[in-house]
């Protein structure tokens, strides 16, 4: 906005001073640009919300550096170079060919740093083809160590299960299963649904002729972003909404293991039995992904804290979202 000058990047640090309904909307001024990590530190308490106008999921365009070779490639085939040997810097031009389409709006209402958690369930998404979720992990302090557990290399590749991590750096990955995720200090997890043509991009080999959009492909939705809830912030009592005119929706609830959910909407009420669900994590959690045949209201209670959450799908369109959470002070207020 006016009297705003453009930030650099970096550490560079900018003090803006706000009165009650002002909006600060901060942008960044390229594609593939990216404001993870940014922190926001106020005097006065704010609702922040992050996300993308139009965000591709998975992001096979992009251009990553391979540390053992040395070289810049495609994210997609890791063979493609993607070194600009003109601008002396990656360039996301040579990965055009593997955008997955399609893009589409993200956004959700950031946590403050004094909720976040160490301790995670990641549960996967319900199925709709071969696509993956994509995970991006967020750290908050410096030498933080995160660990992916009970992980598996289920999308044809060597996953790095420990992270090291200082304030603001992040990673991210691809995985079709359920698992946990453990830190030494306070993270963030985003959850992101997969694109329609998922996981195969248009401009891949598979895709041309008569079999495109491939079998694999995810064939409804689009990308959502979705805030991953700490265990330390689960309930007991849910209640929440589910749209209507989508063609799916689901909820994927994750409990302790043996624990039964109680499901009420507008016309009945049913248990969800703990045999129902798939257990991970060695046993001690189960996940499900149930779904919901009505829209309005709905209702989950159990007898131990739980997590829910709620999506659904439509043609290149999805959306996501945590159906409640805790937003106790679990964390030290940082100086």
């Amino acid at each position: 906005g006016p009297g705003i000058p453009a930030a650099l990047g970096g550490t560079e640090i900018r003090d803006i001073t706000l009165n009650q309904y002002d909006v600060l909307n901060i942008e960044t001024n390229r594609p593939g640009a990216d404001l993870t990590g940014t922190y926001i530190e106020t005097d006065r308490a704010v609702a922040v919300f992050g996300g993308t106008e139009a965000g591709n999921a998975p992001n096979d365009d992009s251009c990553i550096y391979r540390q053992l070779q040395d070289d810049w490639v495609c994210e997609f085939d890791r063979e493609t170079p993607c070194w600009d040997t003109v601008r002396g810097e990656p360039n996301i031009t040579f990965c055009e060919n593997y955008i997955t389409c399609c893009a589409d709006h993200l956004e959700q209402q950031m946590l403050p740093i004094f909720a976040w958690g160490r301790e995670f369930n990641a549960a996967r998404s319900a199925p709709r083809g071969e696509e993956a979720d994509i995970w991006r992990v967020l750290a908050s302090e410096n030498n933080t160590t995160v660990r992916l557990i009970g992980v598996p290399d289920d999308i044809g590749e060597p996953l790095q299960t420990t992270w090291n991590l200082n304030e603001g750096e992040w990673f991210e990955f691809e995985s079709r299963a359920d698992f946990e995720i453990e830190s030494n200090q306070p993270i963030s997890i985003g959850q992101f649904l997969a694109a329609e043509f998922a996981p195969i991009p248009a401009g891949a080999d598979e895709h041309v002729g008569p079999d495109y959009p491939y079998r694999e492909d995810a064939g409804t939705g689009d990308p959502a972003f979705i805030t991953v809830v700490p265990r330390e912030q689960y309930r007991e009592d849910y209640i929440f909404l589910v749209p209507a005119e989508y063609e799916q929706n689901w909820v994927t609830i994750v409990a302790p293991a043996g624990v039964d959910i109680e499901h009420a909407d507008e016309q009945e009420i049913e248990t969800l039995e703990a045999e129902m669900f798939d257990l991970f994590a060695d046993g001690e959690w189960g996940a499900l992904r149930y779904h919901l045949d009505r829209e309005g209201y709905h209702r989950l209670t159990a007898e131990q804290p739980f997590g829910v959450m709620v999506h659904g799908y439509d043609s290149f369109v999805s959306y996501g979202y945590p159906a409640g959470l805790d937003v106790k002070r679990i964390n030290s207020r940082r100086e």
